[in-house]
């Protein structure tokens, strides 16, 4: 599993643009009086602590932030300490939703979280569950993560194939098509599309040692690492992140420093439910 402090301390990215898109969609996000707010694969709360809560209305009644990960919740309850929040394990493909949860929420947030759900028909079944009739869903994700592709090789690796990596590659991991995917899982789900933009984003590290904090943190296969293996696993790991098909370096022409990038394909979702 991802440990909480490793990942809040690398996930500038995506903290910086889900402020960028709750900015872009903040007209078209409608909020009620004393609203009942859900989200979920919210991490180590960096986000939600610096994206989400501070954009809420000042008046909404609760707030439920949940991940499939115990370690994450046990650390998120520690670093938020919002009265009207309640946090709890909860994975968002799961069989089924709690009874009380069902028609009680007036948003579902899910921020850079979908890439990495499986079932993705089941979870956004879930998320219709948990809203109201009319209440909004808000999502933001990408097409694939730059570590799936280091994945899906490792899959036939001599040496790595022995741990398990086929549980982190994205759903639609080199599908033609994962947009229209989504929108017609979505709309099968019960949901009226309102605004989907999508957008070739690239992120530029401050330095290589940001960059590689970035890569280790959204690996949990490190910590299934054997000491014997480890800085062989770690060192062909990196350098399979630091050139790949969404990873990539430039030469500063000034400094002559080597410059470390992410690209991604960013989709930014708001639906109604009928």
């Amino acid at each position: 599993m991802i440990e909480p402090e490793l990942w809040g301390k690398n996930n500038d990215l995506t903290t910086l643009v889900n402020i960028e898109y709750l900015e872009k969609f903040k007209d078209l996000i409608v909020w009620k009086e004393n609203e009942s707010i859900f989200e979920f694969g919210m991490g180590d709360g960096r986000n939600t602590k610096e994206a989400l809560l501070p954009r809420l209305p000042k008046n909404f009644k609760e707030y439920i932030g949940t991940d499939k990960s115990a370690t994450m919740i046990d650390y998120v309850k520690t670093n938020i300490l919002e009265p009207r929040a309640t946090f709890m394990v909860f994975d968002i493909s799961s069989d089924t939703v709690p009874e009380e949860f069902e028609n009680r929420f007036d948003h579902v947030f899910g921020f850079f979280v979908m890439h990495w759900v499986k079932n993705t028909r089941r979870a956004f079944q879930n998320m219709h569950k948990l809203l109201k009739p009319g209440g909004q869903l808000f999502l933001t994700f990408g097409d694939e993560t730059s570590a799936d592709p280091v994945y899906f090789d490792f899959l036939e690796h001599p040496k790595w194939s022995k741990y398990n990596h086929e549980w982190l590659i994205s759903p639609y991991f080199g599908h033609p098509d994962p947009e229209n995917e989504y929108k017609k899982q979505l709309v099968q789900a019960g949901f009226e599309l309102f605004e989907y933009q999508r957008e070739k984003k690239i992120y530029k590290f401050p330095n290589e040692e940001s960059f590689k904090g970035f890569c280790l943190s959204i690996n949990p296969v490190l910590k299934e690492v054997s000491k014997e293996d480890f800085d062989e696993y770690k060192a062909e790991y990196l350098a399979k992140m630091t050139n790949n098909k969404l990873n990539f370096t430039k030469k500063c022409c000034e400094t002559g420093k080597i410059i470390y990038h992410s690209g991604y394909e960013l989709n930014a979702v708001l639906a109604n439910k009928k």
